[in-house]
């Protein structure tokens, strides 16, 4: 049987519901359990109120499936947007996680799709740039996303907030 999904972009109002709030709460659990290149990287984990405060100021953005019969919370992903004179408007997806029960109906696929028509239709933002590490790698080397890392050797670096003092600023 096929599941049926509905996909809605998040307001800042909407984040203190108790279906972001499920949802979010069950992304960071995945994220505890599994993910061991983010637990090393993020100190703490972002408040609900400065998860409100970025979707406010248009910094991030939120979109959410749930599935249609039972409006039960199935899956997010969450972009953010950067202006680069190299390459124009770029959206980045920072966030893509679907609940245990609901993977395997190929939500993650269409999470992305619909996300990224929307930043395409509301900012014209054609170029979607993705971190991926992890169990994540082998899922975006499927849907044949192109590493660019040896093909342009880029990297990319975290600089945890406790690393700023050895900056020195003049």
């Amino acid at each position: 049987m096929t599941k049926c999904f509905e996909f809605e972009k998040c307001s800042a109002s909407e984040v203190s519901s108790t279906l972001i709030r499920e949802m979010v709460d069950s992304y960071f659990t995945s994220l505890d359990q599994t993910d061991e290149t983010f637990n090393q990287i993020s100190e703490s984990r972002p408040s609900l109120e400065d998860l409100r405060h970025s979707i406010e100021t248009n910094n991030y953005f939120l979109f959410v499936a749930t599935e249609n019969s039972s409006q039960i919370p199935a899956g997010l992903i969450g972009l953010h947007l950067s202006y680069s004179t190299f390459s124009g408007c770029q959206s980045y997806i920072a966030d893509l996680f679907v609940v245990p029960k609901f993977r395997g109906a190929k939500l993650g696929e269409q999470l992305i799709r619909f996300a990224l028509k929307q930043m395409n239709d509301l900012y014209n933002c054609t170029n979607f740039v993705l971190f991926s590490g992890g169990n994540s790698v082998k899922y975006f080397k499927k849907l044949e996303a192109e590493n660019v890392t040896e093909v342009e050797e880029f990297e990319h670096f975290v600089m945890p907030e406790t690393h700023f003092s050895k900056i020195q600023m003049t």
